[in-house]
């Protein structure tokens, strides 16, 4: 019985979730519609545009991104991680959120 209720749980989020594909060369990315402003919209969130600066590509000109690099489809809906910032300015807005005085 757990079993079964695992397995129709999961086949109705993948139902409810899997937004509209794209396929371009041998990659396939998966995005999802959102409404802005009354129109509908569809948005592709963290895609690649080069090779992750790995091995060989570290402290190297970006690459031109080889659309095999995919195996299956690249779940694009969420932003991509973003890069360490150091902070010279104090006191911008959330600057309190990230502190919490004690």
């Amino acid at each position: 019985m757990k079993l079964f209720l695992i397995l129709l749980f999961s086949i109705t989020k993948t139902l409810c979730y899997s937004g509209p594909n794209i396929t371009f060369g041998n990659a396939i990315l998966q995005g999802k519609n959102i409404t802005v402003l009354g129109e509908k919209i569809t948005e592709y969130l963290g895609v690649p545009y080069a090779h992750p600066p790995l091995d060989f590509y570290r402290f190297e000109p970006p690459a031109e991104f080889d659309k095999t690099y995919w195996k299956s489809t690249y779940n694009a809906v969420h932003l991509a991680d973003a890069c360490p910032q150091i902070i010279r300015k104090m006191g911008f807005k959330g600057y309190d959120d990230a502190n919490p005085k004690n």
